[in-house]
């Protein structure tokens, strides 16, 4: 449960201090938010499923290097993700920004709130720096780190390993917290969505490390 929560509250401080920044900011978080459940979440969640079911068959069998083997595939599967979603995300950044943040057209129409739609699309949706557009090059950092940290968690649930997990997930919080600070003081990146989504990003990248260095794979 504390690995859980503790991804969480590492997730939910970010958007808080983006929200408290900016609510454009805020915005553009919620918009890549959105769209992370299509891009690989959706296949390592099923895999992950899977690999909780038949997992401890093995393991009740005590067919070890049968469990580990198919650990083994499940994580090649996994990263054999990465390059589908850097293919499907990156060259359509624009499109996607477009799309995942088409509510904030609404504020383009009122001129109290022009300022708001400025700053998530740029003027005229031309993009720049900081906009929805540049916060996409990012996107795909955080599918990727999310997708194959869904399936690794489910390998480390399986073999039970909870006072690892528990002391990596202490390790991961003391990264996030010099992250979240660096992205929230350090310039020209303080206080910007590009900035705060990596930083939500950066306890599960290091669990990734983590859990992966344990089981000798």
């Amino acid at each position: 449960m504390c690995l859980d929560v503790g991804v969480q509250f590492c997730k939910s401080l970010a958007i808080y201090l983006a929200l408290t920044t900016d609510a454009a900011v805020g915005y553009q978080l919620t918009a890549l938010d959105s769209y992370l459940p299509s891009y690989g979440i959706a296949y390592t969640t099923g895999m992950s499923f899977a690999f909780k079911i038949i997992g401890p068959i093995f393991l009740s069998m005590k067919e070890y290097e049968y469990f580990f083997k198919l650990a083994r595939v499940y994580l090649i599967c996994a990263f054999l993700l990465v390059p589908l979603i850097i293919g499907c995300t990156v060259p359509f950044k624009e499109g996607l920004a477009l799309e995942s943040g088409q509510n904030a057209c609404e504020y383009a129409g009122s001129t109290e709130c022009v300022p708001f739609f400025t700053n998530v699309y740029g003027p005229n949706v031309t993009g720049g720096r900081f906009t929805l557009f540049d916060t996409y090059n990012a996107f795909a950092f955080g599918s990727i780190v999310e997708s194959i940290y869904i399936l690794v968690r489910a390998i480390m649930l399986t073999m039970l390993e909870f006072r690892y997990i528990v002391r990596s997930t202490g390790v991961a919080l003391i990264f996030y917290i010099v992250a979240i600070i660096l992205v929230s003081l350090v310039q020209p990146f303080a206080k910007q969505a590009i900035s705060y989504w990596i930083a939500i990003f950066v306890p599960q990248a290091v669990l990734i490390v983590l859990f992966l260095c344990s089981g000798g794979w």
